[in-house]
């Protein structure tokens, strides 16, 4: 499997990492995920368009996760490319569901563990009701909308750079902390936008 710096942690422990395309070209026999908007900087990867190229030139597999949809905005970006197998959806982030995970999976392959879940309805089927609920009341554009100025007001007071998916910003060097594979200083707004659409956001930061 192969990465970019800056992905979901996660996708190095649950798959056999091999190293980061930042680091080593794209060979055949090789497998790419990338997350859209990216995990590093919530916004689309400056390289997309190249990598996806690259794949679809030496036949490689792209699964492309969209977790983020629902919560981002202003951005463009092109699914059509041969090299891409897998689009995947999340309810956890645009719907608030993390205790009732739930999503969706879009494959040009007919087989592997979801085509036999899906084949068997194994499926956690109350968590996907739960998420059909929530569609049906509320659209990809609720969360931007509801929080997007929220967070270029908790990014100015803290002097980060705010993305185009609303609960993450960018900073620069004095956010090493947070550094993603010393590639994105990224920092997560979601606690602060609560606090301030709540009109609690300054009293919490003096304290």
């Amino acid at each position: 499997m192969r990465l970019l710096r800056g992905e979901y942690p996660y996708n190095r422990d649950v798959f056999d990492f091999e190293d980061y395309i930042d680091d080593e070209p794209l060979c055949p026999g090789d497998a790419v995920i990338i997350s859209l908007p990216f995990s590093g900087n919530g916004d689309k990867h400056p390289a997309y368009e190249e990598v996806l190229e690259t794949c679809d030139k030496l036949d490689i597999p792209v699964m492309i996760d969209c977790a983020w949809f629902g919560t981002c905005y202003d951005i463009d970006f092109n699914l059509d490319y041969d090299c891409i197998k897998l689009v995947a959806f999340s309810t956890t982030k645009g719907l608030q569901t993390g205790n009732w995970r739930s999503g969706i999976c879009f494959s040009k392959w007919n087989h592997g563990s979801l085509s036999v879940q899906t084949e068997w309805y194994h499926g956690i089927h109350m968590n996907t009701y739960v998420g059909l609920l929530l569609m049906k009341e509320f659209s990809p554009d609720f969360a931007p909308d509801l929080y997007k100025e929220k967070q270029k007001e908790v990014c100015e007071y803290f002097g980060l750079q705010p993305s185009k998916t609303i609960h993450i910003a960018t900073g620069d060097e004095q956010w090493e902390y947070f550094s993603r594979d010393k590639a994105y200083n990224r920092i997560n707004l979601r606690l602060p936008l609560f606090d301030h659409l709540q009109g609690d956001f300054l009293e919490k930061v003096k304290q």
